[in-house]
């Protein structure tokens, strides 16, 4: 089963976003959610066109069309919609094909995972050491508050130890200035 590449998914959805007008202008307008759903639309007829063996779910997914119906709504939309059009798709598909990779080069392919295993193994042994630091930080605190100490306080001037002394400072005179505005 052939599968599309993430530059293959990028490059339909930046097409397909062109081709529907969301660029940076729309960008944040109450519009733009609206065009980049149409733009994953596009996009998903697209891939499935230029890559006619992919899983049309699996792609889907990947241009972030995550409802279940996700293909009914394609072919619904297609049939109804005055916004789709055909030669858009085919132009979105085009942008696609010229980022297919080579049958040859995506044969030769492969993940090293001698180098991939040392990346996982470090993160798991770092991870267990985080786990462990988290352990003694509590251990220290509850012991602290064995002797009387209140641990919420200490949190806090920990925090406030962390600041940096102009920004303490200034932190410490705005909420003076701001209690005795207040009367307190």
């Amino acid at each position: 089963m052939i599968n599309a590449s993430p530059p293959q998914i990028m490059a339909a959805v930046a097409a397909a976003s062109r081709l529907v007008g969301l660029d940076s202008s729309t960008l944040g307008t109450p519009i733009a959610e609206g065009l980049m759903y149409r733009a994953r639309y596009v996009a998903l007829a697209a891939l499935i066109e230029a890559l006619p063996g992919a899983n049309a779910k699996e792609l889907a997914k990947r241009v972030q069309l995550t409802k279940r119906n996700a293909l009914e709504l394609l072919h619904s939309s297609v049939a109804k919609a005055a916004w789709w059009r055909e030669s858009a798709v085919h132009e979105v598909a085009d942008a696609v094909r010229q980022v297919a990779p080579d049958p040859e080069e995506a044969a030769g392919a492969s993940v090293d995972g001698g180098h991939l295993k040392a990346f996982i193994e470090r993160i798991e042994r770092l991870e267990e050491e985080k786990k462990a630091i988290a352990d003694d930080i509590r251990d220290v605190y509850a012991e602290a508050k064995g002797n009387g100490y209140d641990a919420k306080i200490m949190r806090k001037i920990i925090a406030l130890r962390r600041l940096d002394p102009n920004l303490r400072r200034e932190e410490e005179e705005i909420l003076d200035l701001y209690l005795a505005s207040l009367g307190e």
